[in-house]
């Protein structure tokens, strides 16, 4: 009941911002230029969300995705992966336990 789940741990000093080849439309734009971080947490955002574009629409996914090589979100946050597979719909935000958790941290 207690447990939050896995913690990843990347040394940044060890981390490299991996070379990736967006799109140059405006129909998408890398999920990188949206996440905003300290200059310090740089490499782990790009080593996170360097291959993730996000789109305007789920047609624009699907061609980005395959051309790119790339996974990508739409603003309504359906999910195409590099590998096909569509993922979407609605989410309960009361079965993401661990953002409760954090939004309960955050308040004390």
């Amino acid at each position: 009941k207690n447990k939050l789940g896995s913690v990843t741990i990347c040394p940044l000093n060890q981390t490299r911002i991996p070379q990736v080849q967006m799109p140059p439309t405006h129909e998408a734009q890398p999920m990188t230029a949206v996440v905003r971080c300290p200059d310090w947490a740089t490499p782990a955002v790009h080593q996170v969300f360097g291959r993730v574009a996000i789109c305007k629409d789920l047609e624009t996914c699907q061609r980005i995705s395959k051309a790119y090589n790339l996974d990508c979100v739409t603003l309504q946050g359906d999910r195409i992966g590099k590998s096909g597979i569509v993922t979407g719909g609605y989410f309960d935000p009361s079965r993401y336990i661990r953002l409760q958790a954090w939004d309960r941290r955050q308040q004390h």
